[in-house]
C-alpha cells in the first residue's frame, strides 16, 4: 500500500463494505476497503436472492447495468415429509416485473460483487486485494486508530469491519460475543447446471423470470432452517441451511443432508439431468436480535454478517448487509462533521438501523429459535400432521366429503389436541406481532 493513511478503512469487500465504501466515496470521503480474496466475489460462488431496496438507495438506475440473472417472479413455500410436499404458499405472478415491486432478483455472487465494488471505485474508493488484516490498532485509551495487515500499517480516522460472521478482527478485540453452535448457522449449496430451456419449462417462467422455492421439514431433519431451490440464468442454486448445534446433536454432515433433499421425490425431477458445477458452505450468524455484538466503539463500526444482522426466520441476509453498510457510511459522513469518531458520535449508526426494517425485522422474530428449542413440536408432530390431514381431506373414498374432512380433521386435532393447537396459536401470535 502506497498510503499509510486513509479517512476511513473498511475491512471486507462484500456488500456490507462496497455500500459503505460507495456512500463515502461519493461524499469524496479517503475511503480504502481491504480485502482478502483475490478479488471481491471470489470467495462467492454461484446463487444469491438480491432483495434491492437498499441498491436502489445506492444505484437508482441498478437494474439497468447490473449483473443480474433473473427477476423472481414465483416464491414457493412447501413443508416437506419422507415422501409428500404440501404447498403453504406459491405467489406467481407479472407484478413482480413492475418497477415499484421489481426488487428481487437472483445473482451470482462471484459478478455481482466485483460489479458492486467497480462502482465504489468509480466513485473513487481504493480497494486493495489479496490482503490480510491482522488485527486493529488501538491508542493508549482503547480508540480504534487503524489496521495492520500482511502488507503493513494503514491508519485512519474510523474504521469499519465488513468481513462476514465469522469475524476474527471483532471478536479478538472483545466486541463479540464468543461463538457457539446454537448461534452459528451453516449453509451448504450446489449449483447443478441444467440446458437451456428446461429451467423454464419445469418452474413454469418465461425467459428471465426467477423462481426461489424453500422448503421445512424432512430436508433438514425437522430442525429450524430449511432447504431452497433458486433459478438462475442457466442453474439452479440447491441448498440446505440449518444450526451447526442441530447438525451436532443428530450426528449428520451438512453433505449429507443436501444429498437427501436432492433425491427427495418430489425434488428429484426438477433436478433431472443436471451437471453439478460447484459446491460450497457458508457460515451464518444466527445469533440473533438480544444477542448482538456492540455496534460501534470509539473509532469503529460492525456492519452485515460481521454484526450478526440477518433474519433467522427467512434467513436473508445480503439486503441487511447492504443495508447496514449504507448507514454506516451515513454515521462516518456525519462523524466527519464533527470531526469526532467516539462511541458516542458514532452511536447513530445503531440509532439508523433500530428504526429501519434492518433491527425491526430482527425484533420481529428475535424469540425464533428459543420457540422451536421449546417447542421442536412446530417442524415434527405438527408438520406431518398438517400434511396427513391435507392427504387424507382430499382423499377419494366412498365417504361423503363433509365426513371424509370431518374424520381428518377430527385425527389431526387428536394427533395435536384441541389444547395445543389454542395454545401454540397464541404463542405464534405474541411472537409475530
Amino acid at each position: 500500500m502506497a498510503e499509510d493513511f486513509a479517512e476511513c478503512i473498511i475491512v471486507g469487500a462484500g456488500p456490507a463494505g462496497s455500500a459503505a465504501a460507495l456512500t463515502l466515496a461519493k461524499s469524496r470521503v479517503n475511503v480504502h476497503v481491504l480485502e482478502r480474496g483475490n478479488s471481491p466475489g471470489a470467495k462467492n460462488v454461484s446463487g444469491a436472492i438480491l432483495y434491492a431496496n437498499a441498491l436502489n438507495d445506492l444505484i437508482p438506475g441498478f437494474r439497468v447495468e447490473a449483473p443480474i440473472e433473473r427477476t423472481v417472479v414465483r416464491q414457493r413455500y412447501s413443508f416437506l415429509t419422507k415422501d409428500a410436499e404440501m404447498s403453504v404458499f406459491d405467489l406467481h405472478t407479472d407484478q413482480f416485473k413492475h418497477t415499484t415491486m421489481h426488487n428481487m432478483f437472483s445473482v451470482n455472487r462471484r459478478s455481482f460483487d466485483k460489479w458492486f465494488a467497480d462502482q465504489a471505485i468509480k466513485a473513487g474508493a481504493t480497494y486493495h486485494t489479496g490482503i490480510l488484516v491482522d488485527k486493529l490498532i488501538q491508542d493508549s485509551q482503547g480508540v480504534v486508530i487503524g489496521v495492520e495487515t500482511s502488507q503493513g500499517t494503514l491508519r485512519a480516522n474510523v474504521v469499519i469491519l465488513a468481513d462476514g460472521a465469522n469475524s476474527i478482527l471483532n471478536r479478538h478485540n472483545g466486541r463479540s460475543r464468543r461463538s457457539h453452535a446454537t448461534t452459528m448457522g451453516l449453509g451448504v449449496k450446489e449449483t447443478i447446471r441444467l440446458p437451456i430451456g428446461k429451467i423454464e419449462d419445469r418452474f413454469n417462467l418465461e425467459r428471465n423470470e426467477g423462481a426461489s422455492f424453500k422448503y421445512l421439514g424432512e430436508p433438514v431433519q425437522y430442525s429450524p432452517g430449511g432447504a431452497f431451490i433458486l433459478t438462475n440464468n442457466e442453474t439452479l442454486s440447491v441448498g440446505v441451511v440449518t444450526r451447526l448445534s442441530d447438525l451436532s446433536d443428530k450426528g449428520v454432515r451438512p453433505y449429507d443432508l443436501l444429498d437427501a433433499f436432492k433425491n427427495h421425490p418430489r425434488i428429484r425431477r426438477l433436478l433431472e439431468g443436471g451437471v453439478s458445477e460447484e459446491y460450497s458452505a457458508h457460515i451464518l450468524p444466527e445469533m440473533g436480535y438480544d444477542h448482538l455484538p456492540p455496534l460501534t466503539s470509539d473509532g469503529l463500526l460492525v456492519a452485515g454478517d460481521a454484526a450478526g444482522l440477518l433474519n433467522v426466520l427467512c434467513h436473508e441476509g445480503m439486503n441487511l448487509a447492504m443495508a447496514s453498510g449504507l448507514m454506516s457510511g451515513l454515521a462516518v459522513l456525519e462523524a466527519n462533521k464533527h470531526g469526532k469518531y467516539s462511541n458516542k458520535v458514532l452511536g447513530i449508526y445503531g440509532k439508523m438501523l433500530h428504526q429501519s426494517f434492518v433491527l425491526q425485522d430482527m425484533k420481529t422474530v428475535r424469540h425464533f429459535h428459543e420457540l422451536m428449542k421449546e417447542k421442536p413440536e412446530y417442524f415434527n408432530e405438527l408438520l406431518k400432521a398438517a400434511v396427513q390431514f391435507a392427504t387424507d381431506a382430499t382423499s377419494i373414498t366412498d365417504k361423503p366429503k363433509k365426513e371424509q374432512i370431518s374424520r381428518a380433521w377430527h385425527d389431526f386435532t387428536a394427533t395435536c389436541g384441541w389444547g395445543t393447537l389454542t395454545k401454540e396459536a397464541f404463542r405464534l401470535w405474541k411472537f409475530l406481532r
